[in-house]
């Protein structure tokens, strides 16, 4: 059982941001037992100019690992990055010239006290490690 501030939840009714974190860690999870080095896994920026290149890196990631082109477009990726409801964390791997590249992410959204997962992707080279 998981206690919140607010009131004790069991495994059926976790809160919203306990929620969040337990698939960001399952991401975490998958990504760690790779034998890729990760530069970093951080939430995605959710304002500035970064904003749309974040975005952008999703979008590659996505039309990677889901089949006919992927599932959201940029601007979708745009818009939950930007939104409040939105909680989105991306894992990074720098590659040879020292750029960096989205390997894995996970977006979750709340609305009231529920969660949804919204998208997970890692990327092929990532998988099947734990």
């Amino acid at each position: 059982q998981i206690r919140s501030k607010e009131a004790a939840v069991g495994p059926r009714w976790l809160a919203r941001s306990q929620l969040s974190v337990l698939h960001m860690l399952h991401l975490l999870a998958v990504l760690s037992a790779s034998d890729m080095p990760l530069s970093g896994l951080r939430a995605f920026p959710s304002a500035g100019a970064t904003v749309a290149a974040h975005a952008a890196a999703a979008r590659a990631l996505d039309r990677v690992c889901y089949p006919k082109d992927g599932m959201w477009s940029a601007a979708q990726f745009e818009e939950e990055i930007r939104s409040p409801r939105t909680a989105a964390l991306g894992a990074w791997t720098v590659g040879d010239s020292g750029d960096e590249a989205l390997v894995g992410m996970c977006f979750t959204s709340t609305v009231l006290d529920e969660a949804s997962l919204t998208s997970l992707a890692v990327g092929a080279g990532l998988r099947e490690h734990g």
